[in-house]
């Protein structure tokens, strides 16, 4: 990215791979996009939509979108709208984000932007965040990272 200062390396990607399970197929997608600039990060998730995500298979998505209901709706609405499913089922799922130094005994969650999405028919049969409470902190009191995942258990399309 160019900027005033000279360029600026924003370095962030993606890793897919198709994945067959009982003989039924779908590609996974991982990705981290943009933190700071929505004019990256729209630009970002539109192009997942026309690479990795561009296939006939089922898709599940995931990643620490920076965008998300409540907050963000950029990219978040750019998956939605390519038909992309949110697979949280209630309640606020608030994953961002633990203080910068991961010490601060409370919590400090305010936003939901660690997604599980899909397309392609699977039924989400339970999600949950983990790394939220205070039981998760290591023993010298630290938060296992500076976000909370999203854990969500899928059932395949066409899956029994």
């Amino acid at each position: 990215m160019q900027t005033v200062a000279g360029p600026v390396t924003l370095p962030r990607g993606w890793a897919s791979v198709d994945v067959k399970i009982r003989g039924k197929s779908f590609r996974f997608v991982t990705t981290h996009l943009e933190a700071f600039s929505p004019l990256i990060r729209n630009p970002q998730a539109a192009e997942l939509l026309a690479g990795p995500a561009d296939t006939d298979l089922p898709v599940v998505l995931v990643g620490d979108m920076n965008s998300g209901p409540g907050f963000d709706l950029g990219a978040y609405g750019i998956f939605l709208g390519g038909g992309f499913s949110d697979a949280w089922n209630g309640g606020p799922g608030l994953t961002c984000c633990h203080a910068v130094d991961l010490h601060k005994p409370s919590p400090t969650l305010t936003k939901r932007i660690d997604l599980v999405l899909t397309r392609g028919g699977f039924e989400t049969v339970s999600a949950d965040v983990v790394g939220e409470e205070p039981g998760d902190r290591t023993s010298t009191g630290l938060w296992p990272s500076d976000h909370a995942g999203v854990v969500a258990g899928l059932r395949l399309p066409g899956g029994d």
